[in-house]
């Protein structure tokens, strides 16, 4: 154990004694931590306020008992944050804390320590969310702009884990740094009681409810506790196959009391899992697990009404609106301009006067306004009436080229599985899904509508091996001429650059070649999805092709689905 370590557990003592006073104390020069309200005012950023009659988990997530959420700040030049790297950053320095005490609590409970991570919350300047989710959320303008001068972190952690708020901060400020920014020092720490409380209603969305798991269920009437488990649902589902997989998991947990087997769910079901827990379905007691009234009700109404929950889901398309970038303060945005595709035509919500009244949008912009934030009796202003606006349309058709080189492991490669399914269950194209890892270059799916066949195959996918980009442009280039008689999209997934080439020996001048040779022969559009640290490559690939390129953080569903939709939508113009 490192000395800068051994003054972190040393600390801990020093920390449980303010929170226990109910005050608030400096993390090094930059950082505060307490379980309060912490306040800055504009006029003087070097002052920092911490109010103590203003519990932090009572404001932010309407809980209610005080002392439960931990809060810190980490004060920074005024600018803007990306709140993914800072999630990155919670998450190691959690990990580096679970590393140090696996000496004194051995290796099963340290283990454990690394789930912490899923009760943190970020928000900064640019957005913020759980720390093991999207960080898509947050997006309230007066959310963002009163923090950025500071990263806000909260989250639940036991006494006796204090320690880890001095790895966390100590990560956090690492990122600050490397995103550019200075760290601010804190000159004056004062406590202070305010009589107006109402002032930090504001602050309160820092996520969704389907995104944080330290925000409590509020009391609801019939009706929107059905659009809660509605949503609940269709968030654990993201890394699930079907229904019939969550009710297994806890059918699971009832009758055996443990850990539902991993392997029967697939690589992600530690997500499942984790998100199972958040939501108050499952309760520990040592190392036995029981599910609670919540869960008991859950998976009875999975046995009983199955078919009418999947049917929801998919009328109000809560699960691919989610998925396709969904953002704000509660269950995401109002519906404002959601492109819902049923056969031939194209149904836009929109918020003016329309052919149909959209019930389900209508709803849950109700639900969201007056029942979830304020616990307010439910109902429904003019301002959340949705109407549809129905067009003709045409399908075409959509080839996914997926990476399945072996960094595509995991998550990567099930958002990609999950692009595919969502693109035959919302439209009527054909859909065609081709793979390419080391020497294997594989027509996966061939073009079909057909939702079963997508899945069977979809299974077989194992990642693996190099990056062969040229063979996959090439092997897409001739199946869409052998099989396609109409403009199309073809949709380049990838999280690396070319690392083995075909033809030529260096694999970037071989996927060049095969990139001009798909524009020369094909009349489909390339639309290439990458990572941040390959753009430059990817730009030169993509420009060969006369294509698209979208550069974003990390291969998520959300982001893929967000962006194929607006690819789609400009295709089928």
């Amino acid at each position: 154990m490192t000395v800068i370590s051994n003054i972190y557990f040393s600390k801990q003592r020093d920390l449980l004694r303010y929170l226990k006073a109910d005050a608030g104390c400096r993390v090094g020069e930059a950082a505060v931590c307490s379980r309060k309200v912490h306040m800055v005012d504009p006029y003087h950023p070097e002052i920092v306020t911490v109010v103590s009659n203003a519990d932090a988990g009572q404001v932010f997530y309407k809980r209610r008992r005080p002392g439960e959420i931990i809060h810190m700040d980490i004060f920074h030049e005024v600018g803007k944050i990306s709140p993914q790297p800072i999630a990155q950053a919670v998450r190691k320095g959690i990990e580096h804390y679970a590393q140090h005490v696996t000496l004194e609590r051995g290796y099963e409970e340290a283990k454990n320590l690394h789930q912490l991570a899923h009760f943190f919350d970020v928000q900064t300047g640019t957005g913020g969310g759980r720390v093991t989710g999207s960080q898509l959320f947050g997006q309230k303008e007066s959310v963002k702009k009163a923090h950025l001068n500071h990263v806000h972190l909260s989250g639940k952690l036991g006494d006796h884990d204090l320690a880890a708020v001095f790895f966390i901060v100590a990560a956090v400020e690492r990122e600050i740094l490397r995103q550019g920014l200075e760290l601010r020092r804190i000159e004056l720490l004062q406590h202070e009681q305010n009589q107006f409380t109402t002032q930090y209603e504001d602050l309160s969305p820092y996520t969704a409810f389907t995104d944080s798991f330290l925000r409590e269920q509020p009391p609801l009437s019939d009706d929107q506790a059905y659009g809660y488990e509605l949503a609940m649902v269709a968030d654990i589902m993201e890394s699930l196959n079907d229904l019939q997989e969550l009710s297994h998991m806890l059918k699971e947990v009832q009758a055996g009391g443990r850990l539902p087997s991993g392997g029967t769910y697939g690589s992600c079901w530690q997500d499942t899992w984790i998100k199972v827990e958040g939501y108050g379905l499952v309760s520990r007691q040592g190392n036995r697990y029981r599910l609670t009234e919540a869960g008991l009700e859950l998976s009875r109404r999975l046995l009983v009404n199955a078919r009418e929950i999947e049917t929801s889901l998919r009328q109000q398309s809560i699960l691919w609106a989610k998925q396709a970038g969904w953002s704000g303060g509660n269950l995401g945005a109002p519906y404002g301009g959601e492109t819902v595709r049923r056969g031939l035509t194209r149904r836009k919500v929109v918020p003016w006067r329309g052919e149909f009244l959209a019930v389900s949008p209508t709803i849950i912009n109700a639900f969201t306004r007056s029942g979830l934030l304020r616990g307010e009796q439910w109902s429904i202003a003019q301002e959340d009436l949705r109407f549809e606006q129905r067009q003709a349309r045409s399908s075409i058709d959509i080839c996914l080229l997926l990476d399945a080189s072996a960094s595509m492991l995991g998550k990567r490669i099930k958002a990609a599985k999950n692009l595919a399914e969502h693109l035959v269950q919302n439209s009527r194209d054909r859909i065609s899904v081709i793979t390419f890892q080391e020497q294997a270059v594989n027509v996966v799916v061939p073009f079909t509508r057909n939702r079963l066949l997508i899945r069977r195959c979809l299974d077989t996918i194992k990642p693996g091996g190099l990056t062969p980009l040229a063979a996959g442009l090439r092997k897409a280039t001739d199946h869409i001429r052998a099989q396609c008689r109409r403009p199309g999209l073809l949709l380049l997934v990838t999280d690396g650059i070319p690392t083995l080439g075909e033809k030529e020996v260096d694999p970037l001048q071989d996927a060049l070649v095969a990139a001009r040779d798909f524009r020369a022969k094909t009349n489909f559009h390339l639309c290439c999805i990458g990572l941040q640290p390959n753009h430059n490559i990817l730009r030169k690939v993509v420009g060969e092709a006369a294509g698209s390129l979208h550069i974003i953080e990390e291969l998520d569903a959300a982001s893929l689905l967000r962006i194929a939709a607006s690819e789609r939508n400009k295709a089928g113009q």
